[in-house]
């Protein structure tokens, strides 16, 4: 494999909760839905009525969608009889898909004719996902849904019909080679790359996980990978967990070893045994890995430091010119004392004041410290300021909190409910992202809400220091305790 070399160029970055910012109209949908059926008004140029036949048909306004495919989408036809009830129904129509966050319409006449325009403005969409319908390829429902859905391009509004009628379209797929169960749909967090996307998936049959195959040797033959095969293997299938062992297992080693940009592919699943004779309760999971060149390290230019000269600042980093560029060894953030004093990072780094650089490596880091301000006395100290309330705008929620029935909410430190941030009578649930210096992925808090249980989770530290392994559980309170397995030879 080639080898290449870079040269980094290292800049400290604001250490801040990541977040999504809302798009323009990322309104809820209902209040969307009512803005653009509101705003779907005529405005005529001609007779109040606009009865007649329809003449012509032309949209303006949108970037996404050709004149022909608003029209087609409208259900209006050239030659039909109409009057404004009808157009009015039309322009519902189209700001019911959820494809626009505008939509206003105009029409004239002429004589018996009526001319009419749409006049549009795209809502922003989302790449969909199908998670669990391993009796077809992307390929396949991709097909079937640009033939049965005006206007599909491989994204999809967060609401709206359009988002039904492609779960639809993928139900008759199902029925047509006979599996029962419905079509559900929701906005979830990409495991792997920014943004969200809409995932479709089946709730009905139980698809098992047989085997997990990677396409690379490196992952093939991982000892780290093969230990954790235990997370998906024997567990319902789902490509959104796939991905996820992918981004936190499998993601790691290739970094380790230099491999910077490596890529995954869509998991691809197939059902055990013979073909001709398969078993339709089990799959086999088959992820594609690309892992691209391995990078070696050239060196690091700094700048703005001035307690720790530059060789102790490559000291701190832990690699030498030529050497594996190691991607877990590269990390800078600037910790923002005010901000972020509670956080998970600064307690784990045991940061005690305010800090303007860290050199993370593995377990080792190094600080640089500006100099330390005078204590105010007591009688002449300001008065507390009220803690930061977090913000979840743009943020897709969990579940359902069991304690007050609000949305829970991914935190810097533990998943908290919405209702948590309330001046008054604050919730007070949560589920801490690390127990037991066990950290607690985001998708196993997800099978924790929604089934109130998580897989057998390993590597849970006690009082004594030993590591031991429980599943984490859930009461009706929201309460979240252990559950051990039973010790071997045990009933």
């Amino acid at each position: 494999m080639t080898q290449k070399s870079i040269l980094g160029c290292l800049v400290a970055f604001l250490f801040a909760p990541c977040g999504i910012a809302a798009p323009v109209g990322s309104l809820p949908p209902e209040t969307a839905r009512s803005i653009a059926s509101s705003q779907a008004q005529a405005q005529s140029q001609a007779t109040p009525s606009g009865e007649g036949v329809l003449g012509a048909i032309t949209a303006t306004g949108s970037k996404r969608f050709t004149p022909a495919q608003i029209a087609e989408a409208s259900g209006l036809k050239i030659g039909v009889q109409v009057n404004r009830e009808t157009l009015q129904m039309a322009a519902n129509k189209l700001a019911k898909t959820g494809l626009f966050s505008d939509v206003h319409y105009r029409f004239s006449s002429q004589g018996p004719n009526v001319s009419l325009e749409f006049q549009v403005t795209d809502a922003s969409t989302l790449p969909v996902a199908f998670d669990n319908f391993p009796w077809f390829t992307d390929q396949e429902l991709d097909k079937a849904i640009r033939q049965s859905v005006e206007l599909f391009d491989g994204t999809a509004p967060e609401d709206g019909s359009y988002v039904d009628t492609i779960a639809a379209v993928i139900k008759k797929q199902l029925e047509a080679v006979g599996v029962p169960g419905r079509v559900e749909h929701r906005v979830l967090e990409r495991p792997i790359g920014p943004g969200l996307e809409v995932q479709y998936r089946l709730v009905g049959p139980t698809l098992t996980v047989g085997a997990v195959q990677f396409t690379d040797p490196l992952a093939q033959h991982d000892e780290r990978v093969s230990e954790r095969l235990q997370d998906l293997v024997g567990k319902p299938f789902s490509r959104y967990y796939v991905d996820i062992f992918a981004a936190e297992q499998v993601q790691p080693i290739y970094l380790s070893q230099g491999f910077l940009k490596v890529q995954f592919g869509a998991p691809e699943a197939r059902f055990s045994g013979d073909p001709n004779h398969p078993d339709l309760g089990h799959v086999v999971v088959i992820v594609p890995v690309t892992p691209g060149p391995r990078f070696t390290w050239g060196g690091a230019s700094w700048s703005g430091n001035t307690v720790y000269d530059a060789a102790a600042l490559n000291r701190m980093m832990g690699l030498s010119q030529g050497q594996t560029a190691d991607g877990l060894a590269i990390d800078f953030v600037v910790v923002d004392w005010d901000k972020y004093r509670d956080s998970a990072l600064a307690k784990r780094l045991h940061v005690t004041q305010r800090a303007t650089l860290i050199v993370l490596k593995g377990d080792k880091a190094g600080f640089e410290f500006p100099p330390r301000e005078r204590k105010a006395r007591a009688k002449d100290a300001a008065p507390k300021a009220p803690p930061v309330k977090l913000d979840f705008t743009g943020q897709q929620p969990l579940g359902k909190c069991p304690k007050c029935g609000g949305k829970v909410f991914e935190a810097e430190s533990a998943y908290l409910c919405e209702r948590s941030q309330a001046d008054k009578k604050p919730c007070r649930f949560k589920i801490n992202k690390e127990i037991l210096q066990r950290p607690i992925p985001r998708e196993q808090a997800l099978r924790l809400l929604e089934s109130g249980k998580t897989d057998l989770l390993d590597q849970f530290i006690s009082k004594a220091g030993k590591p031991f392994a429980a599943y984490l559980v859930m009461d009706e309170a929201g309460k979240v305790t252990f559950d051990f397995p039973p010790r071997d030879g045990g009933t």
